[in-house]
């Protein structure tokens, strides 16, 4: 569908008309309409010389739907045999869609056919060129005209072709047809343009449809075409909504225009208060594309929420749009040993960004605005751990969200991503305010979008703020076994050792032990430490007060085996291992275990036991200790 550059696209506004038709059951009709010499009533004629008509028929039979059967529509011409000329098949609702083409208005004989043989015929149904009109068809009934709508046409701006095209393109082209056929008695065609991916292309896109006279344009896609299309709008007094577009203070551009997804100062600082009081952060490092508007717009909120809350940015580090290496950029982070590494960038360049951080062995967190399912299954194992803030998921328990998941299933064989239910939520929104307006007049369909109010979506209840920015509740999502699940925010169990030098030797840092679950994550940065291996171990006492630090005991080893090396063979549960320290002093090791407890008061909980930091290297072998050489650090394990 997305090769076309056109298509018609028009919103219908229920007008809860009803007439009655003739209708028959099991008997051979005349031949000829029996009523079409009387004149036709005003809205039957409303739609004069225009050519093509929509109808939607119901077939029901003692009020259930009948399904699979075979309606079709003939144009009553006095003296003439029906000629029945348009068709279709009823769905399990016992719908069909059936247009009209030509001169549509005049009155209509309809019959319905199962395996062959006609179960219901009826006459005198009107129609009208230029309309939608709703038809009640039960066997053995007069049909019934429930109710006619009038068109709206909708400017659709959106990578057709470009670099955007697989990332934005596609998926909201796929939620804007999934939204529509969802859309009971509202038909759904857009003019389409293409926006080539480029901001010049947006503008253009826009300068076209608004010249065509659209009262409506949903598009463009990111934040930089937004900001430079949403003007002209504006200026032309011509509503707009973009689907995907998420930088601040684009919609406050003026009251025409809107956004549906959750803006980056809404977005980020729930994601970072979720995501810090749960792994605990204390140091960060931010990758963003300085091209674009909304990756720089992200970065920017991020270094700044992260301020706020004590975390320190050790670096930033910047790419442009369409860039492949980032491996620089990735090995300078890397040797500052950040907790968490943000990444504020368009779809194109998420996965490979993941994909190299893996390469490089990067143990730090990837969290990544909007990462979708399409960019998890490029970078394969190397999303796995990674977090993002998002406006949707499939696996929350919002209203449709679970009948929404298994029609795009249905429809496309995948998986729907945020860009597809942003598309999809926008059109919903858009033809509930259509219809509350009663209008297709552009100031009309504005003032019913700004009265939009706790909307059931797909995001949960929806409403759009003074601004015309959307409000609902934001989310936070992790990649685990390849799948975007929901990110578990409860508090976690937290115990630090802040260490000290020992022996005079300088050193300082701080260790922190985290559980989650079972599994406890023990993470030890030093500075102001001699280059080279230094072995770390958990002593038996916590007692911190003797200058050479022996007052810590001996190795923590409440299993009573042999000293040795962490997972293999026997090993004390203290023998964490050796760091490395680079030439400018500082070091990091991790771990993740479930052979220890915390502040459970068992024989293998850490708490109120040492860190140790020796001087030399572990050897693995020598016991009890490894032969690692005098204590230079020590620091006592405190619950937070």
């Amino acid at each position: 569908m997305l090769n076309r550059i056109r298509s018609v696209m028009v919103v219908v506004l229920a007008a809860g008309l009803m007439w009655g038709c003739g209708g028959e059951r099991g008997m051979e009709p005349s031949e000829v309409e029996d009523q079409v010499g009387r004149p036709l009533s005003k809205m039957a004629v409303a739609g004069g010389g225009i050519s093509q008509a929509t109808v939607v028929a119901t077939v029901s039979q003692d009020d259930a739907p009948v399904a699979g059967a075979m309606v079709e529509f003939a144009r009553s011409i006095a003296g003439q045999v029906p000629d029945y000329q348009w068709s279709g098949m009823t769905d399990d609702m016992g719908r069909v869609t059936v247009e009209i083409s030509g001169q549509a208005s005049g009155y209509y004989q309809a019959r319905a056919s199962w395996d062959g043989s006609v179960m219901g015929r009826w006459s005198s149904i009107p129609i009208n060129g230029g309309y939608r009109t709703m038809v009640a068809l039960p066997i053995g009934g007069r049909a019934q005209v429930t109710g006619t709508s009038e068109r709206v046409t909708i400017g659709i701006v959106l990578p057709v072709t470009g670099s955007l095209h697989d990332s934005f393109g596609i998926p909201i082209q796929q939620g804007l047809d999934l939204a529509r056929q969802g859309i009971g008695n509202v038909e759904l065609k857009f003019v389409i343009e293409d926006d080539q991916s480029t901001v010049e292309g947006a503008v253009a896109a826009y300068n076209k449809l608004i010249q065509a006279g659209v009262p409506v344009i949903i598009g463009p896609s990111t934040s930089s075409q937004t900001r430079m299309a949403f003007p002209i709008a504006q200026e032309n007094q011509v509503v707009a909504i973009s689907p995907t577009s998420a930088a601040t203070g684009l919609s406050a551009l003026g009251d025409f225009v809107f956004r549906a997804a959750l803006t980056t100062d809404v977005l980020i600082p729930s994601g970072i208060e979720a995501t810090h009081e749960k792994l605990g952060y204390q140091t960060a490092a931010t990758l963003y594309d300085e091209l674009d508007f909304f990756s720089i717009d992200s970065d920017k909120v991020i270094r700044e929420v992260l301020a706020a809350k004590g975390v320190e940015v050790l670096s930033t580090e910047t790419f442009q749009s369409n860039d492949t290496d980032f491996s620089e950029q990735l090995t300078r982070i890397q040797a500052l040993n950040p907790d968490v590494i943000f990444v504020s960038s368009l779809s194109p360049e998420k996965s490979e960004i993941l994909k190299q951080g893996h390469q490089l062995g990067i143990s730090a967190t990837f969290i990544v605005r909007t990462l979708t399912v399409e960019n998890v299954q490029k970078a394969g194992a190397a999303a796995e751990g990674a977090i993002t803030f998002i406006g949707w998921g499939a696996a929350f328990d919002t209203p449709g969200n679970h009948a929404f998941v298994q029609n795009y299933r249905a429809e496309y064989g995948g998986e729907p991503n945020n860009y597809v239910a942003r598309a999809y939520t926008t059109l919903r929104i858009l033809a509930e305010a259509i219809a509350n307006a009663q209008s297709t007049e552009a100031t009309s369909i504005r003032d019913a979008l700004a009265n939009i109010r706790d909307f059931d979506t797909v995001f949960g209840n929806f409403s759009f703020d003074a601004n015309g920015d959307a409000v609902y509740d934001a989310k936070v999502l992790i990649v685990k076994d390849g799948n975007l699940e929901i990110f578990d925010a409860q508090p976690v169990s937290q115990a630090t050792a802040t260490i000290g030098e020992t022996n005079e030797s300088g050193l300082t840092g701080k260790a922190v032990f985290t559980q989650n679950g079972d599994n406890i994550k023990f993470v030890i940065s030093l500075a102001n430490v001699s280059p080279g291996e230094h072995a770390v171990h958990i002593h038996e006492t916590g007692d911190c007060s003797a200058p050479d630090g022996k007052s810590a005991g001996g190795h923590w080893n409440p299993t009573g085996v042999a000293h040795g090396k962490w997972g293999e063979g026997e090993f004390h549960l203290g023998d964490i291992g050796n760091m490395t320290v680079d030439d400018q002093g500082m070091g990091k090791l991790e771990l993740t275990t479930n052979l220890w407890e915390m502040n459970t008061g068992s024989d293998i909980d850490v708490v109120g036991k040492a860190i140790i930091v020796h001087a030399g290297a572990d050897d693995f072998v020598s016991q009890p200790s490894g032969n690692a050489g005098p204590r230079i650090g020590c620091g006592v394990i405190k619950m937070d």
